[in-house]
């Protein structure tokens, strides 16, 4: 997997980056992360979660979104860390007038 150098460091997810625009919190993707549709929009992107014993934590890696990093100390916590980045994505995409990336879809190979 390689160096994991600084993954540990907390940052501040979620925030607004400078030199984007608000949205309003009707049209916020984020604000409707608790409906249904949300909730179906972060369940459409992939998380691979892998033990990193370098750094002694679940690593969550997000390919649709060139590959973004978070982690946390327990499986499920790395869980909901990487659907949180996965929210904040697409208020990102949504802020910056993005188009989301297409999700992936990865089949087991067939022997």
């Amino acid at each position: 997997m390689g160096t994991s150098t600084g993954l540990k460091e907390h940052h501040a997810v979620g925030k607004r980056r400078p030199g984007r625009k608000a949205i309003s919190g009707e049209r916020s993707i984020g604000a409707r992360e608790g409906s249904s549709r949300g909730k179906k929009l972060t369940s459409h992107y992939s998380m691979v979660v892998q033990w990193c014993p370098q750094d002694k934590c679940y690593v969550t890696t997000l390919p649709e979104f060139d590959n973004a990093h978070t982690h946390g100390e327990t499986h499920s916590q790395a869980v909901e860390m990487g659907t949180e980045l996965i929210a904040s994505f697409l208020i990102w995409y949504e802020q910056d007038g993005k188009e989301l990336p297409e999700p992936f879809f990865y089949a087991a190979p067939t022997v």
